[in-house]
């Protein structure tokens, strides 16, 4: 990949925003430092255009698990561990992942990024403890050199803490989108990163 990734993630999608427009979060998370906007939409086609011509200057965009959408809009694709189409031609190209094993599987997918988690406990995944940052760690280190971001209860004094344990940087989606100021939310992340 020839675009050096941003070190701030933001995992946008409508039902996460709280009513607000998915546009103006992402606007303002992008002034606050985030670099990278992954779209995790059920309905992404038209979110994914407006995002492109909103903040596809200063950010870059990745479309989760639709990568002829990708494509189609010249942006990244990310996609689940348990993917098991074609990825297209998009990139960067990104993968989720749990174990070494999905560590694995992503690196023979020729990604630019892994997402791992869960690290922390989060809302999100309700009933799932997260793995913590010694077993982040351990995807970092079977990972290199490709870049790793953390997900999954993230807030900014845990950013700091994953940084620490090997991560690039982190994602993160409900301490964005569910913040009255996600510009504040996002600069303090990146602040911590």
């Amino acid at each position: 990949m020839s675009t050096p990734l941003g070190r701030l993630m933001l995992v946008v999608d409508r039902a996460g925003c709280g009513g607000r427009d998915p546009i103006d979060v992402a606007v303002a998370a992008v002034s606050g430092g985030v670099g990278i906007v992954q779209v995790r939409d059920r309905e992404a086609s038209a979110l994914v255009a407006a995002l492109v011509d909103a903040v596809g200057q200063d950010a870059t965009i990745v479309v989760n698990s639709q990568p002829a959408l990708a494509d189609a809009h010249g942006c990244g694709v990310h996609v689940p561990a348990a993917f098991d189409g074609d990825v297209g031609n998009a990139r960067p190209r990104g993968a989720s992942a749990h174990d070494v094993g999905e560590v694995d599987r992503a690196l023979a997918r020729s990604v630019d990024y892994i997402v791992a988690g869960t690290i922390y406990e989060t809302d999100s995944k309700p009933g799932l403890a997260g793995r913590g940052v010694e077993h982040l760690a351990a995807l970092v280190r079977r990972a290199h050199p490709t870049p790793v971001f953390a997900i999954g209860g993230i807030t900014p004094a845990r950013a700091r803490a994953c940084r620490l344990a090997g991560a690039h940087g982190v994602a993160v989606r409900s301490g964005i989108l569910a913040a009255a100021d996600p510009r504040a939310a996002a600069a303090a992340y990146f602040a911590a990163l």
